[in-house]
């Protein structure tokens, strides 16, 4: 499972075997994240 983290300035993307909840735990350690999306491809991101 790819999780892509937007965290101002820069998109952290992280790779983990982990479950949405996982994740999620995972990703309320960081401070200042914008948002979480779950995909498959990065090219999806770009507009």
């Amino acid at each position: 499972m790819r999780i892509y983290v937007f965290v101002k300035p820069m998109l952290v993307l992280v790779e983990h075997d982990m479950g949405p909840c996982d994740a999620l735990d995972f990703v309320n350690q960081w401070q200042g994240f914008c948002d979480l999306i779950f995909r498959n491809n990065l090219d999806e991101l770009i507009p």
